[in-house]
Order: C-alpha cells, then sequence, then structure tokens
C-alpha cells in the first residue's frame, strides 16, 4: 500500500485506539502486526501491507496457561469426607 503517517498519535487517531506508552505502546504495536506489516522512518509509520484475515495470536506462556494440564486432573475423584479437609486434598 505505502501508506505514510505523520507519527504515532496519528495513526492511533486513524485506527480509534488510544495512544499508550512505555510497554503497553510496544504490545499495541505487535498487536497491528497481526493486521497490517508496516516499518518507520523516524516517526512516520509506513504502512506496507494490509492482512485480509488477521493472524492467529501466539500465546507464549508456557503450555498456554496450562490448557492442556486440565484434562490430566479430570481423571481424580475426591469424596466427600476428602472435601472437607484441608491440605493435599483441596
Amino acid at each position: 500500500m505505502g501508506m505514510v503517517v505523520k507519527n504515532y498519535k496519528m495513526l492511533c487517531h486513524l485506527l480509534n485506539q488510544e495512544p499508550k506508552t512505555s510497554d503497553s505502546k510496544k504490545a499495541q504495536e505487535k498487536e497491528w502486526k497481526r493486521f497490517f506489516d508496516w516499518t518507520r522512518e523516524g516517526q512516520k509509520y509506513i504502512i506496507i501491507n494490509v492482512h485480509n484475515n488477521q493472524l492467529p495470536k501466539d500465546d507464549k506462556r508456557y503450555d498456554g496457561n496450562n490448557k492442556n494440564n486440565r484434562k490430566e486432573y479430570e481423571q481424580f475423584q475426591i469424596s466427600i469426607e476428602d472435601d472437607q479437609k484441608k491440605g493435599v486434598y483441596r
């Protein structure tokens, strides 16, 4: 595309998003990469390509917030007596 946007605040205005600072700004820019490719020249943002479909979000947490481990614990049954106890049964 080659669209040139003057600066970060103007790009946020065009995308109808709130301008952020520090790590929040980096996360916001990373999120934008899911929707369009861009580069920077000084303060200018140059939009290179707009994706037809948004790219999937990568969950880089260890084991995706333990989603798969929950299945392992479903097999354990706790009796009514043990349910009232504290410690390892809780």
